[in-house]
């Protein structure tokens, strides 16, 4: 048995290791974060998940390099709060960059959580990145803009 879990804290310490070494953002991400920082604009990451997957993996991106504030839904959820898609989440993004809830905008790929939680935060707008491109399902929320890739946001 002891053999048997060294094992597999090996083979997940090597997975890991290769999946961080290899994790890099999307082309055109590096220069449209650093657009948006140029143009004055505060930029948080919302992301749901565990602290322990979510943060090696924004560690591994140099997310604090754009952005400012990160808020993992793992510690809220630890802390008692709740993560996307409630409202109180994104509530606690536009605290922490200074704005209010009709200023901020959110990109987002799941409609579920992004998206929805967007909606009920009373966010000025919401973002789908949809790469197959098609439209949202009539019966779900329904975002204010979407686009194939976060690329395609304008920069203005």
């Amino acid at each position: 048995e002891g053999d048997r879990t060294r094992l597999g804290a090996e083979l997940q310490s090597r997975f890991d290791a290769v999946r961080l070494g290899a994790m890099v953002w999307l082309p055109g991400v590096p220069e449209l974060m650093a657009n948006l920082q140029a143009a004055g604009l505060a930029l948080c990451i919302i992301t749901n998940g565990h602290e322990e997957v979510q943060r090696p993996k924004l560690q591994a991106l140099r997310a604090h390099e754009f952005f400012e504030h990160v808020i993992v839904g793992g510690d809220e959820v630890r802390e008692g709060r709740k993560e996307k898609p409630d409202p109180s989440i994104f509530g606690k993004a536009c605290k922490r960059t200074g704005v209010t809830a009709t200023e901020a905008i959110h990109v987002g790929d799941s409609l579920a959580s992004d998206i929805q939680g967007a909606l009920h935060a009373g966010l000025r707008a919401s973002v789908w990145i949809n790469p197959g491109g098609g439209p949202s399902p009539e019966d779900g929320p329904q975002p204010h803009f979407q686009v194939k890739h976060v690329t395609d946001l304008p920069e203005e």
